[in-house]
């Protein structure tokens, strides 16, 4: 079995239980799509940033997103395939329309060499992520949120910053929710940009702040930026 029908026959499997949750008042057939993607090498890491933020944030903002996946080959990390499940085609339409997914397209065009898309018609969407195993499965909402508004004054002395805080964050559990995109103020001023980190706690999240390795790069920061940092403690179940 290839790499792509494993994706097909393994990674798809986790829509059985997620249709069967979305589309219990009238079945639909979801949305599948395939896309083989060639990475710029030089440019890799940072296009993996941008696309597993834009990832996130539309499984985790766009009811209709239902799964995306995204796997390397293993002796060429700069060839990707991605499988994506929306609930209809009405989500597919609405997330490409959406403000990450369109950040994230501006933002790598110069770094995709080679791109394939591929419409598939689903066969058969079965998972184990049902009952125990979706409890043992799950994971616990963060607990603390690091928070930095910031207005950028030299972007090229930030680049550095950029690239290597992504390996600070790993040992402690950070994740980004949000990395960049546009703000839309409601009341009062909006920063001009912010950085929102996950972590499992509010001592993960001091002890990464705190670290040898950030503190490292944490002066690249404030030359090249103005910032205002802070972590919040969520009391979310």
């Amino acid at each position: 079995m290839n790499l792509k029908q494993w994706m097909i026959a393994g990674a798809a499997s986790v829509m059985s239980f997620l249709a069967g949750v979305t589309f219990t008042a009238q079945p639909q057939t979801p949305v599948v799509r395939l896309a083989d993607l060639e990475i710029d090498p030089g440019q890799l890491q940072r296009y993996l940033e941008i696309v597993k933020e834009e990832m996130d944030t539309s499984v985790r903002v766009e009811p209709g997103v239902l799964a995306i996946y995204a796997v390397a080959e293993k002796d060429h990390p700069n060839r990707l395939r991605f499988l994506e499940i929306y609930a209809d085609e009405e989500a597919y339409k609405s997330h490409i329309q959406s403000p990450h997914f369109k950040s994230y397209f501006t933002s790598t065009q110069s770094m995709i060499t080679s791109r394939k898309l591929i419409e598939a018609i689903p066969v058969q969407l079965s998972d184990r992520t049902s009952g125990r195993y979706a409890q043992a499965a799950a994971k616990p909402a963060p607990r603390a949120i690091y928070i930095a508004e910031f207005e950028v004054t030299d972007a090229a002395g930030l680049k550095p910053y950029s690239t290597r805080v992504q390996s600070t964050l790993e040992p402690f559990g950070g994740r980004f929710i949000k990395r960049g995109g546009a703000i839309a103020p409601l009341e009062g001023e909006a920063p001009k940009g912010m950085v929102m980190i996950a972590f499992d706690s509010v001592e993960k999240a001091q002890a990464w702040y705190d670290s040898p390795a950030y503190r490292e790069i944490r002066p690249i920061r404030h030359r090249s930026a103005k910032t205002r940092a802070y972590i919040v403690q969520s009391t979310g179940g």
